[in-house]
């Protein structure tokens, strides 16, 4: 018999976690210092605090930290975690396009250059928004002015989620994000399935050309659709079960 362990399964969660964002990690330099000097500081009890704005990297800087940790010994009690600057944008996103195997065009990086140099602030993960949309593009595409209004994190998330919403059923993609979003204590895949398969109207949007002998949402449309937000969900064990569940 396996006795479910759920201590074992948090560590394990929080070190697939860290993983994950440690893969496309970049800079913070001064920041990990900050934090590896605080943490090798034997004689030091007090709590240090991790600061900065929602979006700004604090859990990606944490993950970067718990893997690699200095023999330094000196105070560090508040380490804000600051916005990224233009330049290390560009560097970033030429990695992760390397790590894509993609390129832009001489038109479209310098579209990028101008939509970050107008913000106040880059955060991180108004960065990695816009990168997911540039990765929509062909290096032939013509620029979309409405790029232009992607001012912060919330305009990138209902750019995404529009165009997610033309590439699968509209409707299935609506009901899939609102039934997975309203769920308290997190939904498993196949109770996803379950509760989809039970609405009629997205089994009429998806069935209007054939009428399938049993009335169940087919699983790869979900597939599809988890496949494209892969990297916004992930999973947890819950009451001896997988879960998925929007990243925090």
């Amino acid at each position: 018999m396996i006795v479910s362990d759920p201590l074992q399964h948090e560590i394990l969660e929080h070190a697939i976690q860290c993983k994950t964002y440690v893969a496309k990690f970049h800079g913070r330099a001064d920041v990990l210092d900050k934090l590896e000097k605080y943490i090798k500081n034997e004689k030091e009890n007090r709590p240090c605090i991790v600061y900065g704005a929602s979006g700004c990297g604090k859990t990606s800087v944490l993950a970067k930290t718990a893997t690699e940790l200095s023999s330094n010994d000196t105070e560090h009690l508040l380490v804000t975690v600051p916005p990224f600057e233009v330049s290390t944008v560009e560097i970033v996103y030429n990695d992760w396009l390397a790590m894509k195997k993609r390129s832009l065009s001489d038109e479209q990086r310098l579209f990028i250059r101008d939509l970050m140099e107008e913000r106040n602030e880059i955060l991180p993960l108004y960065m990695k928004l816009v990168f997911d949309i540039i990765l929509t593009w062909h290096s032939y595409d013509s620029i979309n002015i409405e790029l232009k209004k992607l001012r912060n994190v919330d305009d990138c998330i209902r750019y995404l989620f529009n165009h997610l919403e033309k590439v699968h059923n509209r409707l299935l993609f609506i009901r899939a994000i609102c039934y997975m979003t309203s769920c308290r204590n997190c939904i498993s895949q196949n109770e996803l399935e379950d509760v989809l398969s039970l609405d009629d109207e997205v089994l009429e949007s998806v069935f209007q050309h054939y009428i399938p002998p049993v009335r169940r949402l087919p699983g790869i449309l979900w597939t599809r659709i988890r496949n494209d937000l892969d990297e916004y969900i992930t999973e947890k064990e819950a009451d001896d079960s997988s879960v998925i569940y929007w990243y925090d």
